[in-house]
């Protein structure tokens, strides 16, 4: 099979760019045919550690090269409409950073004209990977029905490159879509649509500046989610933890209780064989993946083992046509339920979704 010409623009959000480019390094079916960043001296060295063909300064250069057939965006935020609205235009597919858009308009924009230019588009976060532990576990009834579940992710500050300590755009609500709660409850909200397999109905949020105090963003956000069915969650995301990222999931049902915790799961139910407590640990993918490090002697960036099902999923979907999990149409829904959470905060109250306007989340933090 011919490998799958692979462009990677913008590399702000580089925890997604360096996984990404790691994961396509270690592909069987796609390659690295370009990388594009506005410093070009760090695109130029991504490109040659991760044997990139080509570096580009301007997204334009690379959209017109022949060999980049599928485009991932891990560019800042604000640049998603932008870049994913010429990449569907240049008949590229497309992998767009979470979250899919800053704004439910841009959201819906980038939908439809990918639908009008008949290319494929994917975006991160919207819910459960393939094979996802916890789904299964419920899909089989091994806690009953699902009622309640309190999610947390306390997270280090974001570094806008490697080994420098600033948030750079991350910190930045212009560019950035919210600060420490969106930034990570984004994933939570796409699992928790998938688990309780209903929609929020409505949201209450507070959220601060804590630690962070100078910051133009939040560094600590709670949400009460109330959905379709009666569901409760209650979801905490923050950029406040002093050493390394760290949290948890516990999934309440009517017939026992799922907790993760890192890589560990520990199940307790009413039923065989749980009526025990157990736990057992979900071993990540072997680093090495598909080759050897004599094969391919590239550096492996870290938390590279959460993106590569993300990869791997997009690239399978645009070598067979098999659909994706999560849709497009998923990761706006993600958007708009964290919207509300930002929403709720301005207003001091409780949020009814859908939402019935644009939410100027800049605006927002600016009382915090």
């Amino acid at each position: 099979m011919e490998k799958k010409g692979i462009g990677i623009i913008g590399l702000a959000h580089w925890y997604w760019a360096y996984g990404c480019a790691y994961s396509i390094a270690m592909s069987p079916i796609a390659e690295l045919a370009a990388i594009c960043d506005i410093a070009e001296e760090r695109a130029r060295k991504m490109a040659e550690v991760y044997g990139a063909r080509r570096y580009y300064k301007n997204y334009e250069e690379l959209l017109r090269d022949p060999e980049v057939e599928a485009v991932i965006i891990t560019a800042s935020t604000d640049m998603h409409d932008e870049v994913a609205l010429a990449a569907a235009r240049a008949g590229k597919d497309i992998l767009i950073g979470k979250p899919i858009s800053r704004t439910l308009q841009g959201a819906e924009r980038t939908i439809k004209e990918v639908e009008k230019a008949g290319v494929k588009l994917m975006a991160m976060a919207t819910g459960p990977s393939q094979g996802d532990r916890i789904k299964k576990l419920i899909d089989e009834g091994v806690i009953g029905k699902p009622y309640v579940v309190h999610s947390s992710l306390l997270a280090t500050p974001p570094l806008c490159e490697p080994g420098l300590n600033k948030p750079g755009w991350f910190a930045d609500p212009q560019k950035a879509p919210g600060g420490g709660f969106i930034d990570h409850a984004i994933y939570a909200v796409g699992k928790l649509r998938w688990y309780f397999a209903s929609e929020v109905k409505r949201v209450y949020a507070e959220m601060g500046k804590f630690v962070y105090k100078d910051w133009e963003v939040e560094d600590h956000g709670m949400a009460i989610l109330k959905f379709e069915n009666g569901a409760i969650a209650t979801l905490e995301a923050t950029f406040t933890a002093p050493d390394r990222t760290h949290g948890g999931m516990m999934i309440i049902g009517t017939e026992g209780e799922i907790e993760l915790k890192g890589n560990m799961i520990s199940i307790w139910s009413k039923k065989e064989p749980y009526k025990e407590r157990q736990s057992f640990e979900i071993l990540p993918p072997n680093p090495v993946y598909d080759k050897t490090y004599a094969e391919v002697a590239i550096p492996t960036p870290p938390y590279v083992a959460g993106y590569k099902p993300t990869v791997d999923e997009f690239l399978n979907y645009i070598t067979t046509g098999k659909e994706p999990m999560g849709t497009p149409e998923d990761a706006k829904i993600s958007l708009e339920v964290c919207l509300a959470a930002y929403e709720s905060v301005r207003i001091g109250g409780v949020v009814e979704l859908p939402l019935k306007s644009e939410v100027d989340v800049a605006t927002i933090l600016k009382s915090l």
